[in-house]
Order: C-alpha cells, then sequence, then structure tokens
C-alpha cells in the first residue's frame, strides 16, 4: 500500500510560495534540509484549506509530511 498523505499543500506564509508535500518529501534529503529551514524559523508555513499553523513530522517509518500545529490545552 502505498503512503497517503493527509495534507498535501501547504504555503509560507512571508514568501507566500506553495509546496507539494509528494514532490518536497520525494527524496528524503531534500525533504529533510527542508526541515532544518522550517526548525530554524526561515519558514512560517500554512495549510492551504483552513490557513492553521504547520509543522514539518515524520512518522514512525521516516514519512516526512506537514502536520496541524497541534496548541496546548489549557486548565481551567
Amino acid at each position: 500500500m502505498a503512503y497517503q498523505r493527509s495534507i498535501d499543500l501547504a504555503y509560507d506564509k512571508t514568501s507566500g510560495e506553495l509546496y507539494d508535500a509528494n514532490a518536497l518529501f520525494k527524496v528524503a534529503k531534500k525533504g529533510y534540509e527542508f526541515r532544518k529551514l522550517y526548525n530554524l524559523g526561515e519558514l512560517v508555513l500554512c495549510c492551504c484549506k483552513c490557513n492553521q499553523p504547520l509543522i514539518i513530522s515524520d512518522s514512525k517509518n521516516d514519512h516526512l509530511h506537514f502536520k496541524h500545529f497541534q496548541m496546548p490545552m489549557t486548565v481551567i
């Protein structure tokens, strides 16, 4: 079974550049270089469908993917 991503497209809020996850993460080395730029704060990624912030994560099988940023829950 082929790996299926749930978020295919993201954009950089600063530059407006659009990123296709399948093309971007096709070669692992290039994907991890892109993830490094994100971790250094050089990219502000958002979801094209809902406009919420995204992070770059990897699965247990080392598949890189875009993931919605989970806000920490606050206790009232």
